[in-house]
């Protein structure tokens, strides 16, 4: 009986120190984040140049896909032994179509077109450590010269609320506030812009191997509802916001076959994490299976990288019956309207968020209005500081992550003192790296 306490004891220490390690308290995890979030926005500023009038839609998403995954250069010597890749699709949504749009070869082409305004959202898992990112580009109409906000006032609106919004979540994403705080000022923004949140897409936390994890939220009301403004965010925890505004009432309808052929089935799968009790008697949904276990895990995938998108539909069709796999459909808003996006991922560290996979709204016509216009709100100060605060996005140069905070956190001597004792450990190689931190540019955090 002694025996099997032992036993249970051991495990459950086992599964508190796994539980330790797989957050930014590990100094080695929290530069996995940040080595993601590098290879996400050079990724993002690659599609996002390409995001010209002519461009195909699906040239773009393979644009940003193919960036991913060769990568491999972008990586620090000493971490190139861990595999890195998608950990969401490249999505290219343009006007009123909300999101998850990844069309297939076979599929009608779409092209960008003067004038659009593009939302580009993209994922990147480092040793299965996964972050999310995405933007919105506002293409030149015409010659491409900067468009007077007289020409365009509900696109100026649009944009202008899109980032800053983002602006306040990045300064009110913090350990100790609340869902409600941080939806709240989205709110304001988004009334005196005269634009709506959409809701029902959701904000989460992600873990190892999950990007959409146990804690997650909507920053748009539902029916007057908000059941998840009680979530308190805490340090250690690292969140993928979703921020999204219409120009319209904010409703979302899945994409018909009649206004958009190429959308109106998913394109983008999860496989599900849970283990699988259903025997499958089609050869060609085991075989399906199997491949999507070891390319893509449980991370979404695109139905273009599984090979011959007409020989894997019938296994596909056979695994979501199952509820093996989940699909991403394609929603979209009214035809005279138009959505904007920002999305971004957020380390919560004790000393303040540090946003980490990050591209500001893309202003190239000069349509973001000036922040003094905000003054009214009450959320304002938060606007200043988030301001404040904007990181620049690389779009070149590698990842310079230390080698000696790798070697001083292996050469603690982990011992066999208990989860609280480990945890303690943790949390003094975190404590005393963070000034090499600053200086060597690894956590940028601060108020």
């Amino acid at each position: 009986m002694s025996r099997g306490r032992r036993q249970l004891e051991r495990e459950f220490q086992s599964e508190c120190f796994e539980d330790i390690e797989d957050t930014i308290v590990n100094p080695d995890v929290r530069n996995f984040y940040q080595i993601a979030a590098s290879i996400a926005n050079g990724a993002l500023a690659a599609v996002v140049d390409a995001c010209q009038p002519g461009a195909s839609v699906l040239d773009l998403c393979i644009l940003g896909d193919r960036h991913i995954l060769e990568s491999q250069g972008t990586i620090p010597r000493h971490y190139r032994q861990f595999r890195h890749g998608v950990a969401f699709p490249t999505s290219v949504a343009v006007n009123n179509i909300i999101g998850n749009c990844c069309p297939l070869k076979t599929d009608p082409p779409m092209f960008i077109n003067p004038g659009d305004i593009v939302k580009i959202e993209l994922g990147v898992h480092f040793n299965t450590f996964p972050v999310m990112a995405g933007t919105t580009v506002h293409v030149p109409p015409g010659d491409g010269a900067d468009s007077p906000v007289a020409d365009f006032p509900r696109l100026a609106d649009l944009l202008s609320a899109t980032h800053y919004a983002s602006l306040a979540a990045l300064q009110l994403l913090r350990p100790g506030h609340r869902c409600a705080d941080l939806r709240a000022a989205i709110s304001q923004v988004a009334a005196h812009f005269r634009c709506n949140v959409i809701p029902g897409i959701l904000s989460t936390s992600l873990h190892r191997e999950l990007v959409e994890g146990h804690k997650s939220f909507s920053l748009g009301a539902k029916d007057g509802r908000h059941p998840r403004d009680g979530i308190t965010f805490e340090e250690g925890e690292v969140y993928a916001v979703s921020i999204l505004l219409s120009t319209g009432t904010g409703s979302c309808r899945l994409a018909s076959q009649a206004a958009h052929p190429a959308l109106s089935r998913p394109n983008i799968y999860a496989r599900q994490p849970l283990g699988f009790s259903t025997q499958l008697r089609l050869r060609a949904s085991r075989t399906l299976l199997n491949q999507i276990t070891e390319h893509h895990s449980v991370f979404p995938f695109s139905v273009r990288s599984l090979g011959d998108e007409a020989a894997i539909r019938l296994g596909l069709a056979d695994l979501a019956s199952k509820d093996m796999v989940t699909p991403y459909p394609t929603f979209v808003e009214a035809p005279t309207e138009t959505v904007a996006m920002a999305k971004f991922t957020v380390l919560l560290t004790h000393e303040g968020p540090l946003p980490v996979a990050f591209a500001p709204v893309d202003d190239r016509t000069h349509l973001i209005q000036p922040l003094d216009g905000l003054r009214e709100l009450a959320c304002f100060e938060a606007l200043v500081a988030g301001a404040r605060r904007l990181p620049a996005l690389s779009t070149k140069g590698q990842v310079d992550l230390p080698d000696r905070l790798t070697r001083r956190f292996r050469t603690m001597g982990l011992g066999s003192r208990g989860p609280a004792g480990r945890r303690a450990q943790l949390e003094a190689v975190y404590s005393a790296s963070s000034s090499e931190d600053d200086e060597l540019g690894v956590a940028g955090g601060g108020q």
